[in-house]
């Protein structure tokens, strides 16, 4: 009776179960088994992958509520300082423009590395 339950959860129909179980030669019904044990072993492996899923999915979902929750209150973010740059005279910069800005932003940015740049403003 344990077998027939234990083939019916691995969704054989009943006939299917009489049949094999109304097998004379015993290498039939221990070869099916088999076959039905491996089938049981994929099934609790995809069960065991869903699982697991599951489980990152839920944690996911529980990361961001508490960020939902902790985002009630005040709270301060910094960003990195940043520049505009703006230029009223010429309607498209040219390459010589831009490297000359750029690497005078630099020099001012980061005067220890002066000597890295070919420029001196």
């Amino acid at each position: 009776m344990n077998t027939v339950r234990a083939l019916q959860l691995m969704d054989l129909p009943l006939q299917e179960i009489k049949k094999v179980l109304e097998y004379d030669n015993l290498e039939k019904i221990i070869d099916f088994l088999a076959q039905a044990g491996k089938k049981a072993d994929e099934k609790i492996a995809a069960l065991q992958c869903s699982k697991s899923k599951i489980e990152l999915a839920k944690a996911d979902y529980e990361r961001k509520l508490n960020g939902q929750q902790n985002l009630g209150g005040t709270f301060l973010k910094d960003f990195p300082e940043r520049v505009i740059l703006l230029l009223d005279t010429l309607e498209v910069p040219t390459l010589i423009i831009f490297g000359i800005i750029s690497a005078t932003f630099m020099i001012k940015s980061l005067p220890h590395k002066k000597s890295n740049f070919p420029l001196s403003i």
